[in-house]
Parts: structure tokens; C-alpha cells; sequence
């Protein structure tokens, strides 16, 4: 039995061993996102902006063509921020990246974590499992582990696709308008962000991100403003505290969509998180 297991670990390890520079061949891609946060760390970055792709939205129309990142660099006073962004990003992924700071030397004095009401709902069939396990084990054995991990089943499925819904109240209903349950996984993983910045001594910024409530409003009635009030309670209560932005913007002509912004919606966001920003305590205590 001894020689039987000693065999089928060899085995193993050698089939491991293979499989490390295949998979960095099929899935080594380059890792835009967590390599542009090292170049920032080493340069001793302040903030650290996650998001979606809101964060870079634009309309044609814009004379201004910053993303809200950079709107927000602009109002304060020797404080770099660097802002690290992907379409389809979920907090789940922000949690990585957050554990991903944590272990590093010169870590941010600052999080900045939005929370897109959308991305709890079923039309946010994103999950980046290997994004998450090369911010967790490096590009050697995330990349090399994937596929067999995957084979393995020892990684979660990944999201199903939803229908894809029609246009107008059917698509706000199915995004914004739906009943966010405490127990949602990525309220469990917003409350382990929390917990792995105090750890590591940086302060989180947890907002959430405007949407069209008047159009929501006019299309499904007042109901749908307050369930997102609700929704974004329950989200409160997972963070400890937020800065609730799921209103701020009235005006319709500054979506594009229902949550993509416009110039001066990308300009509100950034003033209110600039405000924010400079009342918080940064000496790095949790």
C-alpha cells in the first residue's frame, strides 16, 4: 500500500509539474490590472481606486474625457491615486486584490471599493477565478493550477448566464430592483474586505455607485427608489459603513444606460468621494 501511494504522489507531481508551463502557455496572458498596481505601490501609492467599468465610462459628447479616478486626483492635495478597473469586476475580485495589498510592505493608506447595485443580481455572470488565484499564489501556480483545479472541480462554477433581458423596466427590475438578501455571497465578501484592510491597517472606502433612480422611478414607480434604499442598507450593514451615491446623480442625461456616467455625473462622483475622503482619520489605525 505504502509503494501504491508513494507511486501515485510521484505521479502526481510529475503530472503537476508538467502541467505548470502548459497552462502559463494557454493562460498566461499578461495581468494588466495587478501590474499596474505593483508599478503604483512602488511608487508609493495613496489611494487605490477598484472598480468596474463605470470608472472609465464616456459619452461622445464629453469635453472632458477623464475617468473619475482622475477627476478625483485633482481634489486632493498631494495624494496620488491609482486606479485599478476591469468590465465586470465584482467584489469578490476586490476582496482578492484587497488580500493581494495586505501582504504587500508598502501597502495604501486608502481603498476606494464601489459597489454596483448590479453586480448582485443574475445579469453579473462574472466570477475571474483566475485572476483571483494569481493575486492569491502568484502567476506560477495560478496560471499553472487553473485548468486542473477547474478539472478537478475544486474551483466554483462559474456563473450561469441569465436570459438576457428587454430593454427599459425589465432590465432596471432584474438589475437594481430585486431584493438583496443579506446572506448574498458578495456581501459576505464585501465583509471580509472590510476586515482584511483594518487588518493590514488601510482604510476602506466603500460607496456605492449612482444609478437611474428618477428613470427607474418614472418607468416602475416609487417602489423601485426604495428598494434600491433598502438594498443599499442591507449593503450598510455588511460594510459597517458607506457613502451612499445610488441617488446622487438626477439627471437622466447623464447616463448612459442606467449606470454608465456621463462628464458631469463622473465629476459629482469624484467631488463627493474627494469630501470623503479628506474627513477620514489616516494615521492607518483600524
Amino acid at each position: 500500500m505504502k509503494r501504491l501511494v508513494s507511486r501515485f504522489l510521484l505521479l502526481f507531481s510529475m503530472a503537476l509539474a508538467a502541467q505548470l508551463p502548459v497552462g502559463y502557455m494557454l493562460d498566461g496572458k499578461p495581468f494588466e490590472a495587478r501590474d499596474h498596481l505593483a508599478r503604483s505601490l512602488a511608487e508609493k501609492v495613496d489611494v487605490v481606486y477598484l472598480g468596474d467599468s463605470v470608472l472609465e465610462s464616456l459619452a461622445d459628447r464629453d469635453s472632458d474625457r477623464r475617468d473619475i479616478s482622475q477627476m478625483l486626483a485633482e481634489h486632493l492635495d498631494h495624494q496620488s491615486v491609482a486606479l485599478v478597473s476591469h468590465a465586470g469586476y465584482g467584489m469578490e475580485v476586490y476582496l482578492s486584490f484587497a488580500e493581494y495589498l495586505s501582504r504587500q510592505p508598502a501597502p495604501p493608506k486608502v481603498l476606494v471599493v464601489p459597489i454596483n447595485l448590479r453586480s448582485f443580481s443574475a445579469l453579473w455572470p462574472y466570477s475571474f477565478e483566475l485572476d483571483r488565484l494569481r493575486l492569491a499564489w502568484g502567476d506560477l501556480l495560478g496560471v499553472g493550477l487553473y485548468r486542473p483545479m477547474r478539472g478537478l472541480r475544486l474551483l466554483p462554477p462559474p456563473p450561469l448566464p441569465a436570459p438576457k433581458p428587454g430593454p427599459g423596466e425589465e432590465f432596471l427590475m432584474g438589475s437594481y430592483g430585486e431584493v438583496l438578501r443579506p446572506v448574498h455571497f458578495r456581501l459576505e465578501a464585501l465583509r471580509k474586505l472590510v476586515q482584511a484592510c483594518r487588518k493590514a491597517k488601510i482604510v476602506p472606502l466603500v460607496y456605492v455607485t449612482p444609478i437611474d433612480v428618477v428613470q427607474g422611478s418614472r418607468l416602475l414607480g416609487p417602489g423601485f427608489r426604495e428598494q434600491v434604499a433598502r438594498n443599499v442598507e442591507v449593503c450598510r450593514s455588511a460594510a459597517g459603513s458607506l457613502l451612499d451615491l445610488s441617488a446622487a446623480v438626477r439627471d437622466p442625461g447623464e447616463f448612459i444606460g442606467y449606470e454608465h456616467l456621463a462628464q458631469r455625473g463622473r465629476q459629482l462622483v469624484a467631488s463627493e468621494l474627494a469630501a470623503a475622503l479628506k474627513s477620514l482619520p489616516l494615521d492607518r489605525q483600524p
